[in-house]
């Protein structure tokens, strides 16, 4: 894993990480989010995560 960006539904920047498998969410208030890792052979992918109180 290269960058890790985690954004709201609007598609804002929320939450940034860079070489690290472990994403601290605890801060973010309840909801759904974009999960966006791009990964060391080029690709990304983008799941949909949704955080629970």
């Amino acid at each position: 894993m290269i960058k890790t960006e985690i954004t709201n539904m609007e598609r804002k920047l929320v939450l940034q990480s860079k070489n690290t498998n472990i994403i601290d969410i605890s801060q973010l208030p309840s909801g759904s989010y974009f999960l966006k890792t791009d990964l060391a052979e080029g690709k990304s992918v983008t799941p949909k995560i949704i955080k629970k109180p």
